[in-house]
């Protein structure tokens, strides 16, 4: 075989191996973005009836979802680039984030307060600490705090690295 066909397949076993570890590179983001959710649920105490652990730890179940609170299924963004974004967010008493949305799933857990989710149709959901949610993609809402003392919570959002994890209306 000449020189120029020795290269040709050599370019070929390169595109094969770059897609290789393109696609390992995507499952290795997913399984950490799935550790990263099981961590936080281990590291959050919360009354509930199914538990695991031992003398050492333990972990209590506070959500397995498969649907959005607007009841979408919840699917993972398509990209070769995926990225996980964990905001602390703190809502001062009687404040709101605004209008907002977020472009892959966002996993949020209710630590302090209270936490009003209001979807774009002005359906409200009412979360309290100890509760958590899954918002949905590319839908407006806005977080509010009804509440008299702060509400804190941990969102995690799974996205594609170089976009933007929250979105704000341009106005």
């Amino acid at each position: 075989m000449g020189r120029a066909g020795r290269q040709q397949k050599k370019s070929v076993s390169s595109v094969a191996l770059k897609q290789m570890v393109e696609e390992r590179s995507k499952w290795w983001l997913i399984t950490l973005a799935l550790a990263l959710v099981a961590f936080c649920l281990m590291a959050v105490s919360c009354k509930q009836s199914q538990k695991m652990g031992n003398d050492k730890f333990t972990a209590t179940v506070v959500g397995e979802y498969t649907k959005t609170l607007g009841e979408r299924n919840i699917e993972y963004p398509k990209s070769k680039t995926a990225e996980i974004v964990s905001h602390l967010v703190e809502i001062k008493p009687g404040g709101e984030t605004g209008r907002h949305q977020h472009p892959g799933p966002t996993y949020m857990y209710v630590l302090e307060g209270t936490l009003v989710v209001e979807l774009e149709d002005g359906t409200q959901k009412q979360y309290k600490a100890g509760e958590a949610l899954v918002e949905d993609v590319d839908v407006w809402i806005n977080n509010k705090n009804p509440g008299t003392t702060p509400t804190k919570f941990i969102g995690v959002i799974l996205s594609e690295k170089g976009k933007t994890a929250v979105v704000f209306p341009e106005n």
